[in-house]
């Protein structure tokens, strides 16, 4: 009896990056993979269709172009980058951004790192996903509570009044 041994882990390792390239291609959520400086090195459609950019646009940007105009910065951005790079784990976070036409947009961001067999961080993960209309909606709340908190305190004055004159 003869027999034969093959490894195929290269192969199943492959059919599952070809797997997650795929899903993340297809994904509506803005995907970005970044290398563990925090540069971009690739993006998908979803992307481009949140922000108007192409790859080349940010291909080896920290994506500061995202954040014209925002009084946060680099800075709030880099500490969640240097979080996920310390504690190795995946952290959650919301941001306004910009689109290529200057139109602000709302995310949340989920980083998550990408561990290689040395233990290290080789890559990060961000998967956006369109918080706008949500955003939105709070602020329209907020202020049709203001409203109703000045219309009710108009009411309680218009009936302290209405007491003190029947007395």
């Amino acid at each position: 009896m003869i027999g034969t041994n093959q490894d195929v882990t290269e192969r199943i390792h492959e059919q599952e990056l070809e797997k997650l390239a795929l899903a993340a291609t297809q994904s509506y959520n803005s995907v970005i993979i970044a290398d563990k400086n925090g540069k971009i090195e690739w993006v998908n459609e979803g992307f481009t269709k949140l922000t108007g950019y192409e790859l080349n646009e940010v291909l080896n940007t920290h994506g500061e172009l995202l954040r014209k105009g925002s009084p946060t910065g680099l800075s709030e951005k880099e500490s969640f980058h240097e979080s996920v790079m310390k504690e190795k784990f995946p952290i959650t976070y919301e941001s306004k951004n910009f689109t290529k036409d200057g139109k602000e947009y709302w995310v949340i961001t989920t980083l998550t790192p990408v561990i290689g067999k040395s233990g290290d961080v080789e890559r990060i993960i961000a998967i956006d996903s369109d918080i706008t209309l949500r955003k939105q909606m709070e602020q329209e709340l907020v202020s049709a509570n203001k409203i109703a908190e000045h219309s009710l305190m108009k009411g309680n004055k218009a009936l302290n009044e209405l007491i003190k004159a029947k007395k």
